[in-house]
């Protein structure tokens, strides 16, 4: 086969193997695919480790909670050390005492109700974390694909530059074309080794900040594969709102409520009086003799009831309420914009992948040959291969945005990530 054929050849295929350029490169090293990356996030995360201790901590505390008052031991020894017919100790009296607060107004059930709402904050605070760092790795991930692709792309670029000098010279040598052609073409060559360090430092930027998300310093992985399925046009659910009762969000504040009623119930119970109630034994050493003391204690709620405290609770319960209503806004606001900007990209890509990028490919087929016959002109080659290369490009940051869209829906619709489809080498552009 010779240089132009192959080039040719090249050209042709040039979008089909795209894709899968680095991929298939990563797959003689066993590429970390994002499932992959999902679990070993999850499994040694710092910060998700760290929210768990907090689960557990809040948990402690419902326990706690329901302890009920300790009872309290009294000893009042009276009438010693006096003057007269009190010196020493003959005339005194000791009372030893029992006392125990009884708690009215169901003070006991909703301090544990309220401790059990803050445990609920505490688990979502877990799941919560959980599902940032998800996403966290989708996004980071995909940086990583994203570069790795470009550096696949800019690859492909320098070597079509180098084919295009070795051919030019080869013409010069035969006197077809000039010096000023090989000059043009080599600055193609150098242009592409930048993008190509360019690319690589993207590549590692991303690496290290993916290897960070389960606790490494530096990435132990060379290359990903990342299944993408941009075959769906809908995002979201048709109708209806059920998905936001999985959103974190949203949840985050149902639970908040039922901490702040729980908080007003305490604080209107807190303003009943509790009883304290009092046995002991009394023992009298003039007379020995000894005696039992019964006695009962009751707050008189005439200074203090609790009032302020109780309006501060309520206020909080509106302004809880408020809040959610407008995290629920926010949301849903949130979801229309990455189910729209996932529709775009979706079609973006099909109509890349189906029709521009063919036709891009093909002119720039037909530029290179009629340049080797003389018809086009080296710029011609050189503007239809920029344009090609520039339609691949966004074809790669169109399946990126795709890709981070879809994971910020599966974010807010409170979703597990599930196994993608893998793009077949039919359905790559």
């Amino acid at each position: 086969m010779t240089l132009n054929k192959m080039m040719c050849t090249w050209l042709a295929l040039g979008p089909l193997l795209l894709l899968g350029l680095g991929n298939a490169t990563a797959q003689q090293g066993g590429p970390l695919t994002l499932a992959e990356a999902l679990d070993r996030a999850l499994a040694s995360n710092p910060e998700l480790a760290a929210a768990e201790f907090a689960t557990r901590s809040t948990q402690a505390l419902v326990d706690q909670a329901a302890a009920r008052p300790n009872p309290e031991l009294g000893v009042e020894w009276e009438n010693f050390a006096g003057s007269g017919e009190l010196q020493g100790t003959q005339s005194s009296e000791l009372t030893v005492s029992l006392s125990q607060l009884l708690e009215t107004g169901g003070k006991r059930f909703w301090r544990e109700e309220l401790a059990r709402g803050e445990a609920g904050l505490g688990g979502w605070g877990q799941r919560n974390a959980q599902q940032n760092l998800r996403l966290r790795v989708q996004e980071t991930f995909v940086g990583v694909w994203l570069a790795q692709e470009c550096l696949g792309l800019a690859k492909e670029h320098k070597a079509l530059a180098e084919q295009l000098v070795t051919e030019l010279e080869s013409r010069v040598a035969a006197g077809a074309s000039s010096e000023i052609e090989v000059k043009r073409a080599k600055v193609g060559v150098a242009r592409a080794e930048i993008e190509i360090r360019e690319a690589e430092r993207c590549w590692r930027t991303f690496a290290r900040n993916l290897a960070a998300c389960w606790g490494s310093r530096d990435p132990d992985f060379t290359a990903v594969a990342l299944d993408v399925d941009y075959l769906a046009t809908e995002a979201g659910p048709s109708a209806g709102d059920e998905w936001l009762a999985n959103n974190s969000e949203v949840t985050r504040w149902r639970l908040a409520g039922q901490v702040e009623e729980a908080r007003l119930s305490l604080a209107r119970a807190a303003g009943k009086p509790d009883l304290n109630l009092t046995l002991g034994v009394k023992n009298d050493f003039d007379l020995n003799d000894r005696a039992f003391v019964v006695g009962a204690g009751l707050p008189l709620p005439i200074f203090d009831s609790n009032k302020g405290a109780i309006r501060a609770a309520g206020h909080e319960v509106e302004r809880n309420r408020l809040l959610a209503e407008n995290a629920a806004l926010e949301v849903r606001a949130a979801f229309a914009q990455a189910s729209e900007e996932m529709n775009v990209a979706s079609e973006e890509i099909q109509i890349l992948s189906s029709q521009i990028i063919p036709l891009a490919t093909q002119a720039h087929l037909d530029t290179q040959l009629g340049h080797l016959e003389g018809l086009f002109s080296l710029t011609d080659v050189l503007e239809t291969r920029r344009s090609l290369f520039e339609l691949r490009r966004d074809y790669l940051e169109a399946v990126a945005r795709f890709q981070l869209a879809k994971a910020r829906i599966e974010r807010l619709r409170g979703d597990t990530p599930a196994a993608d489809h893998t793009l077949s080498q039919e359905e790559r552009p």
